[in-house]
């Protein structure tokens, strides 16, 4: 490593973030694929701490002194969700035969059929 590090994501200092989200790429597309999922998201979360501390340093004097420093720590983690989406579904066809109506004895909404004023001789019964 060099002296100095630029803190920019397009400098060294982020290299192996960059290298990490690369492949998290490359394996998300990969995984959606395989399993016909057509939208996903991919998180990057950055965590920056400072430490401070002493550090012992000569003097010109070669006399020992201490300065205060930061000590830095820049975690990344990636995640990522595939969404996926099950459906299931059905339609209750009835035939324009029910209406919907307040049951007077629970309060609940029910489904009546509708009679008929013209019955034929095969309705009665």
């Amino acid at each position: 490593m060099s002296k100095e590090m630029k803190l920019c994501i397009d400098g060294d200092t982020f290299k192996d973030m960059k290298t990490d989200i690369n492949n998290y790429l490359q394996t998300t597309f990969a995984a959606m694929v395989s399993k016909d999922v057509t939208e996903a998201e991919i998180t990057i979360k950055l965590t920056i701490k400072l430490e401070e501390t002493t550090l012992p340093v000569l003097d010109k004097k070669d006399e020992i002194s201490h300065r205060d420093v930061l000590l830095p720590t820049i975690k990344h983690k990636l995640s990522s969700i595939m969404k996926t989406k099950l459906e299931t579904g059905g339609e209750l066809f009835l035939d324009g035969n029910y209406e919907l109506t307040n049951s007077i004895g629970s309060g609940e909404y029910i489904l009546r059929k509708i009679s008929d004023p013209q019955q034929t001789l095969y309705d009665v019964g």
